[in-house]
């Protein structure tokens, strides 16, 4: 009896430390998206007030991309913790939640998911779409001021190609942050973490002793 409850206490510390660290990627995620996207509105700001003081070519089509070096990074970040948000969950329901009548969080949660009744996708959905709205927003208004200013033509094509290359990151970013949360990848980490555990299960048989 001692032993069982001993089991217990242990299973429901690494339950509590897990989701511990589930909140404190929540609390990651919010910060960086609004400090990126903060950052983001205010360079687009004061790129357009300094287009309307001064005249010529100011140089303002590289301004106005600068907040895709911010917006692509800060969104591969928040793939990576929402990656590490669904490994996590995925490993809760496969070693923890599994037969238990209390911790059952992360599995009715998923089971919410599956029948469509949680905002969860539309929650992570909404983000991309901030931050690939932001990203049209740099990339029209860096266009335009190309063809404002006076340039040659190739000058003009130059500038353009290097507009659209410096977007691509952002595209690749939004798409491998919208399949984080897809039902097909959080399916792949619980396979995964089901076959660790029959691997574990085989591990252990070998490594018992046999008797003669």
């Amino acid at each position: 009896m001692e032993k069982q409850q001993i089991i217990m206490e242990l299973e429901f510390s690494e339950y509590e430390a897990l989701r511990q660290e589930i909140i404190a990627n929540a609390g990651i995620i919010a910060d960086v998206f609004t400090i990126s996207i903060t950052a983001a509105v205010v360079i687009l700001g004061y790129g357009v007030q300094r287009e309307q003081e001064t005249e010529g070519d100011t140089g303002s089509w590289l301004l106005f991309l600068c907040p895709l070096a911010i917006l692509a990074p800060s969104l591969w970040f928040i793939s990576s913790q929402l990656e590490s948000t669904v490994r996590i969950a995925t490993y809760i329901q496969t070693f923890i939640e599994t037969g238990q009548d209390v911790l059952n969080w992360e599995t009715r949660l998923s089971l919410l998911r599956q029948a469509g009744t949680s905002s969860g996708t539309l929650y992570t959905f909404s983000i991309s779409t901030v931050y690939m709205g932001l990203g049209l927003v740099s990339l029209v208004l860096s266009i335009c001021y190309v063809f404002k200013n006076k340039r040659e033509t190739r000058a003009r094509i130059v500038r353009i190609a290097f507009c659209l290359a410096l977007f691509v990151p952002m595209v690749i970013a939004c798409h491998q942050f919208n399949m984080r949360l897809t039902p097909k990848f959080t399916q792949e980490y619980k396979e995964k973490w089901e076959a660790v555990g029959r691997l574990e299960k085989e591990n252990n048989a070998h490594s018992q002793p046999t008797l003669k």
